[in-house]
Protein backbone atom coordinates (compact mmCIF):
# COMPACT_ATOMS: atom_id res chain seq x y z
CA UNK A 1 0.00 0.00 0.00
CA UNK A 2 1.34 3.55 -0.79
CA UNK A 3 1.10 6.14 1.43
CA UNK A 4 -1.19 8.55 0.07
CA UNK A 5 -0.51 12.24 0.86
CA UNK A 6 -3.04 14.34 2.51
CA UNK A 7 -4.25 10.81 3.93
CA UNK A 8 -4.04 9.31 7.36
CA UNK A 9 -0.72 7.45 8.17
CA UNK A 10 -0.48 3.74 7.16
CA UNK A 11 1.38 3.64 10.52
CA UNK A 12 0.14 5.83 12.97
CA UNK A 13 1.93 4.56 16.08
CA UNK A 14 5.44 4.75 14.10
CA UNK A 15 7.81 2.12 14.48
CA UNK A 16 7.10 -1.14 17.10
CA UNK A 17 9.27 -0.53 20.71
CA UNK A 18 10.22 -4.23 20.05
CA UNK A 19 12.58 -2.90 17.28
CA UNK A 20 14.00 0.47 19.30
CA UNK A 21 14.82 -2.31 22.34
CA UNK A 22 16.52 -5.03 19.92
CA UNK A 23 18.82 -1.97 18.49
CA UNK A 24 19.54 -0.47 22.07
CA UNK A 25 19.89 -4.24 23.50
CA UNK A 26 22.09 -5.28 19.87
CA UNK A 27 24.71 -1.43 20.67
CA UNK A 28 25.03 -2.77 23.93
CA UNK A 29 27.21 -5.70 22.06
CA UNK A 30 28.63 -3.79 19.42
CA UNK A 31 32.01 -3.49 21.47
CA UNK A 32 32.49 -7.17 21.99
CA UNK A 33 31.22 -7.70 17.94
CA UNK A 34 33.93 -5.49 16.73
CA UNK A 35 36.34 -7.60 18.75
CA UNK A 36 35.09 -10.62 17.15
CA UNK A 37 34.88 -9.56 13.63
CA UNK A 38 38.70 -7.75 14.38
CA UNK A 39 40.26 -11.61 15.78
CA UNK A 40 38.34 -13.12 12.84
CA UNK A 41 39.97 -10.68 10.53
CA UNK A 42 43.67 -11.33 11.92
CA UNK A 43 43.25 -15.36 12.52
CA UNK A 44 45.36 -16.71 9.90
CA UNK A 45 43.67 -20.08 10.30
CA UNK A 46 40.33 -18.77 9.69
CA UNK A 47 39.17 -18.78 6.16
CA UNK A 48 40.07 -16.02 3.66
CA UNK A 49 36.26 -15.21 3.02
CA UNK A 50 35.87 -14.85 6.37
CA UNK A 51 39.01 -13.05 7.04
CA UNK A 52 37.76 -10.47 3.79
CA UNK A 53 34.06 -10.13 5.01
CA UNK A 54 35.22 -9.63 9.02
CA UNK A 55 36.90 -6.59 7.72
CA UNK A 56 34.78 -5.61 5.39
CA UNK A 57 31.97 -5.85 7.75
CA UNK A 58 35.01 -3.34 10.43
CA UNK A 59 35.55 -1.14 7.33
CA UNK A 60 32.07 -0.50 6.50
CA UNK A 61 31.25 0.28 10.33
CA UNK A 62 33.76 2.53 10.29
CA UNK A 63 33.88 4.66 7.20
CA UNK A 64 30.16 3.72 6.00
CA UNK A 65 29.30 1.98 3.24
CA UNK A 66 31.27 3.35 -0.45
CA UNK A 67 28.72 5.28 -2.49
CA UNK A 68 26.99 3.59 -5.25
CA UNK A 69 26.20 5.07 -8.67
CA UNK A 70 22.15 5.10 -9.36
CA UNK A 71 21.34 5.14 -13.01
CA UNK A 72 17.66 5.72 -13.77
CA UNK A 73 16.43 4.59 -16.92
CA UNK A 74 12.94 5.83 -18.32
CA UNK A 75 9.97 3.89 -19.43
CA UNK A 76 12.01 3.95 -22.73
CA UNK A 77 14.58 2.06 -21.51
CA UNK A 78 17.23 5.08 -21.99
CA UNK A 79 19.52 6.60 -19.27
CA UNK A 80 18.79 9.72 -18.04
CA UNK A 81 22.79 10.72 -17.47
CA UNK A 82 22.89 9.76 -21.51
CA UNK A 83 20.59 11.55 -22.38
CA UNK A 84 21.87 14.86 -20.66
CA UNK A 85 24.95 14.17 -22.11
CA UNK A 86 23.47 14.24 -25.51
CA UNK A 87 22.01 17.31 -24.95
CA UNK A 88 24.47 18.95 -23.59
CA UNK A 89 27.18 18.09 -27.02
CA UNK A 90 24.22 19.09 -28.80
CA UNK A 91 23.98 22.56 -27.40
CA UNK A 92 28.07 22.88 -27.92
CA UNK A 93 27.80 21.96 -31.17
CA UNK A 94 24.67 24.45 -32.13
CA UNK A 95 26.88 26.97 -29.93
CA UNK A 96 30.18 25.87 -31.69
CA UNK A 97 28.27 26.51 -35.06
CA UNK A 98 26.39 29.91 -34.61
CA UNK A 99 30.06 31.34 -33.59
CA UNK A 100 32.11 30.04 -36.35
CA UNK A 101 29.01 31.46 -38.47
CA UNK A 102 29.26 34.70 -36.43
CA UNK A 103 32.53 34.71 -37.25
CA UNK A 104 32.65 33.57 -40.84
CA UNK A 105 30.14 36.67 -41.07
CA UNK A 106 32.76 38.78 -39.55
CA UNK A 107 35.65 38.02 -41.71
CA UNK A 108 33.55 38.65 -44.70
CA UNK A 109 32.02 42.04 -44.09
CA UNK A 110 36.36 43.20 -42.53
CA UNK A 111 37.11 42.80 -46.57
Amino acid sequence: MKFQKGQPSPNPGGRPKVDRELRELARTHSKAAINTLVRIMRNKRAPAMAQVKAAAVVLDRGFGRPAQEVIHRDLGGENRSGRLEIARRIAWTLTTGILEKEQGNAKTSDS
